[in-house]
């Protein structure tokens, strides 16, 4: 082979190379804006089921220790999501550790308070929660109701 030949392979492979790696990089940031977007929908959610529990302890259904406790977990779930580790955090304040010790706290607060007819009873408020939030709330609701 002349050294002309020799570029052009050289060429052709650095082509295939770059190309590679574009389209690996391409895919990566499809990856992230994919786990982005997951993330910022699990966080609302938490969110509003948090927020859902607090409205259900101000509602004044359920007794004040029962309501104690789950505005505990409820408080303790949005300090969480809105938690800020660093001062320059580059990940915007998302850190995912621990996320879900608070919302299986979060669960066991509302089970262990409510016994199965104050489930039932907090039915209509849930139903009522969730229309106001246009958000379903679908595992609070049947685990609170079926009991």
């Amino acid at each position: 082979m002349t050294a002309v030949s020799w570029i052009v392979v050289a060429i052709c492979l650095v082509l295939v190379l770059a190309w590679y790696l574009s389209y690996s990089a391409a895919r990566l940031d499809r990856l992230h804006a994919k786990v982005e977007g997951a993330l910022s929908a699990l966080d609302a959610h938490v969110v509003r089921r948090a927020e859902a529990s607090l409205e259900l302890v101000n509602s004044g259904a359920i007794d004040p220790a029962s309501g104690f406790l789950i505005a505990a977990a409820a408080s303790q779930s949005l300090e969480r999501v809105n938690e800020h580790t660093f001062e320059s955090d580059l990940l915007e304040g998302q850190h995912f550790a621990g996320r879900e010790s608070v919302e299986s706290e979060l669960t066991e607060a509302l089970l262990a308070a409510l016994p199965p007819d104050e489930r039932r009873a907090a039915r209509p408020l849930l139903d009522a929660l969730r229309a106001r939030a246009r958000s379903p709330l679908p595992d609070l609701a049947s685990r609170l109701t079926d009991g």
